[in-house]
């Protein structure tokens, strides 16, 4: 288990969790998404709508529907997925 006090007081989308999506994901969400991506993943309201309805969160955890993302990569570190879990339970923050 990650230290909880590793992760931000408050996660936001602009400064957390952008980063991680570009980093990781745009490769094929963009927009259009490419490689059989379902959903674009370029907005905050892209994203958001993601963990709120695309179970986006189990995805990159790898016990959710469909394959674990990001898609023929490696899983992402535990921490990365702490810090987008915080990010849900803190309310899915815009900035």
């Amino acid at each position: 288990m990650i230290d909880p006090n590793s992760l931000p007081a408050i996660v936001n989308y602009v400064d957390h969790i952008k980063p991680i999506i570009d980093n990781n994901c745009i490769g094929c969400h963009s927009n259009p998404p490419v490689n059989g991506a379902p959903i674009s993943l370029i907005t905050y309201q892209d994203v958001k709508s993601a963990v709120q309805n695309n179970h986006l969160i189990s995805k990159i955890n790898g016990n959710g529907p469909g394959e674990l993302m990001p898609l023929g990569g490696q899983k992402l570190p535990q921490l990365t997925i702490d810090l987008i879990t915080k990010w849900e339970t803190d309310g899915l923050l815009e900035n």
